[in-house]
């Protein structure tokens, strides 16, 4: 059942709770719930023996800006590019790709993804090509429409919670997350929080790709 970030809080906060709801004056920091939430979620993503489905942990993001840069800022010079305006939260990588998408802000025409070493050779080939690279947190642009405004990145973002406050568009959607990963978030806090009260999550790993299994 799909379900939003707010839900999967107030799961345990109700069940914590005793199963009241509606209760509007109880100890927990909402905040904390949500984060320990993102947390959890990265470190059995990370950590699971059982491959899962990866499209259920996805984001789809329609309104990533971009603006015009110096090119230098990519190792380039004498002309400029685009990349998006602001930096993208962290994403991980599934099966040695970054992202599941990035291209056109209606889906209708996805970006080749280069490394910056393959940036090196683009002038060099044959045919022009719409061309991102990825560098410093930020996606830069080549060969696309000059009055491109925004694009659409599609990935498996470490952090929804970040992803929701950088791009409006992305607020009040579905948790990116499966079923039985949620269940045992929320089964995996109450726990917790019933023998510590309150806790401190280890730090999620700091890889970002996945394993391929």
């Amino acid at each position: 059942m799909e379900q939003t970030k707010e839900q999967l809080v107030y799961q345990v906060i109700n069940n914590l709770l005793g199963g009241t709801k509606g209760v509007s004056n109880h100890p927990f920091s909402i905040e904390q719930i949500g984060d320990e939430i993102d947390n959890l979620r990265v470190f059995l993503l990370k950590n699971s023996s059982v491959k899962p489905d990866y499209e259920l942990f996805y984001q789809s993001v329609t309104c990533a800006e971009v603006v015009r840069v110096s090119a230098q800022e990519c190792m380039e010079s004498d002309k400029s590019v685009l990349r998006t305006k602001q930096k993208v939260p962290t994403l991980l990588s599934v099966k040695g790709k970054l992202v599941n998408y990035i291209g056109a802000s209606d889906w209708s025409f996805p970006y080749h993804v280069l490394s910056t070493h393959q940036l090196v050779y683009r002038a060099y080939k044959k045919y022009a090509s719409a061309d991102a690279v990825y560098r410093d947190g930020y996606f830069y642009l080549y060969g696309v429409p000059e009055n491109t405004q925004y694009v659409a990145i599609r990935g498996l973002f470490e952090s929804p919670t970040l992803v929701a406050s950088t791009y409006p568009c992305c607020k009040d959607e579905r948790y990116p997350v499966s079923g039985d990963i949620a269940t045992l978030i929320i089964k995996e806090l109450i726990e917790r929080y019933k023998t510590y009260g309150y806790f401190s999550m280890p730090q999620p790993n700091t890889q970002t790709h996945l394993p391929a299994r």
